[in-house]
């Protein structure tokens, strides 16, 4: 989203924010390096006003321990949350979570895909799907040698009446409107948290 056009941010003004708050020296705006949950955190809190929460997680091998919790964000708040950490970093726009079995399934968008827009490509080229922490084959989504940083962005408090649009889907057919809408809405919570005074009314909920 930081480069696309149309974007609320360029690499630039991401950088010199993280700069702006000592979070690095000045070398880094213009650079090349990345940055990971926590500096995203950063980000999100000094440009748009939006705090987060972080979950830390040892280990890979726990993350379906923490489905429940991750439940409960979507249900409430609703908004994509970016796992970094000790390996490649994903977005997690969803779970899947039985409570009476304990079973969960994650529905994980990859952000280094750089193409179009095109939902039909995203789905069918395995850029956007849904991650069983062990698949059928007994291979591990999440690396149990590896940690894992949570960033759950909150809702501004003039949005909490804002219709939770995230919903768990397994078909394809609701899973490229669960894609669609979530991009949407996440442009639209940060252009409304960035520009709108509290108080003032709000754009209808996107519809799943």
């Amino acid at each position: 989203m930081a480069t696309t056009e149309g974007c609320l941010f360029v690499f630039r003004e991401i950088q010199q924010a993280l700069v702006d708050i000592g979070d690095k020296e000045a070398p880094f705006v213009g650079s090349r390096e990345w940055i990971g949950a926590i500096e995203l955190s950063f980000v999100l809190d000094k440009l748009v006003g939006v705090t987060c929460k972080i979950l830390n997680v040892r280990s890979g091998a726990d993350l379906p321990e923490k489905c429940r919790e991750l439940a409960l964000h979507f249900d409430t708040q609703g908004t994509p949350i970016m796992i970094g950490g000790g390996v490649l970093a994903y977005t997690l726009l969803g779970v899947d979570y039985n409570e009476t079995s304990g079973d969960c399934a994650f529905l994980i968008l990859d952000p280094h895909y750089t193409g179009t827009d095109d939902l039909k490509k995203i789905v069918n080229g395995g850029w956007c799907g849904w991650k069983k922490a062990v698949d059928s084959k007994g291979k591990n989504f999440f690396l149990a040698d590896k940690f894992y940083n949570l960033l759950l962005p909150q809702r501004p408090k003039m949005l909490k009446n804002i219709q939770v649009i995230l919903r768990e889907r397994k078909s394809n057919r609701n899973l490229k409107n669960t894609v669609g809408n979530v991009f949407r809405y996440h442009i639209e919570l940060f252009m409304v948290s960035r520009n709108s005074p509290e108080g003032t009314s709000l754009p209808p909920a996107l519809s799943p």
